[in-house]
């Protein structure tokens, strides 16, 4: 009898924590589910993969990051980044992005953080990396950020914890 009334104690303690407890393995799940369509657009060179491309004469010389005036690929470029690139979206603005022929989708590589917001609100602090369809070379990618860190605001229901704000 002793017995059972401690399993039942057990059982009850884990249901009622379930929809109340917000760990990192929980968000991590529910975080994957949104990123794991391809949604994303458009990718950013890293400071050296722009000045990189540059030096290889794939993009012609001007401005890095956050300038305001447009580069654009070189025909070399265009070839070597022609399985990412959209054939369209050629051009870009400064380094910042270049339009891509294929949506990527990001996994969620980690939660590094969770914290309270009080009103059953959680910011939840995490890291993904972006996957690229299977035909891009490998040595396409090292002129691009690899993921992103972000943060996003998580909103307990009666039903659990839901994704509210990214």
């Amino acid at each position: 009898m002793k017995s059972i009334t401690l399993i039942l104690i057990t059982l009850f303690s884990l249901a009622s924590c379930r929809a109340s407890d917000l760990n990192r393995e929980n968000a991590k799940t529910i975080l994957s589910q949104k990123f794991s369509q391809p949604y994303i657009t458009d990718i950013a060179f890293t400071n050296t993969g722009h000045e990189k491309a540059e030096q290889e004469n794939f993009v012609y010389p001007g401005p890095i990051l956050g300038a305001a005036s447009a580069t654009g690929f070189t025909d070399k470029g265009k070839s070597f980044f022609k399985a990412i690139i959209n054939d369209s979206g050629i051009s870009y603005a400064g380094g910042q992005s270049i339009s891509l022929k294929s949506k990527l989708a990001e996994e969620v590589i980690s939660v590094d953080g969770i914290a309270d917001l009080g009103n059953g609100r959680k910011l939840v602090e995490f890291t993904t990396s972006y996957i690229f369809p299977q035909n891009t070379p490998p040595e396409i990618k090292e002129y691009f950020y690899s993921g992103r860190k972000a943060k996003a605001i998580f909103a307990l229901y009666d039903d659990g914890w839901r994704l509210v704000e990214q």
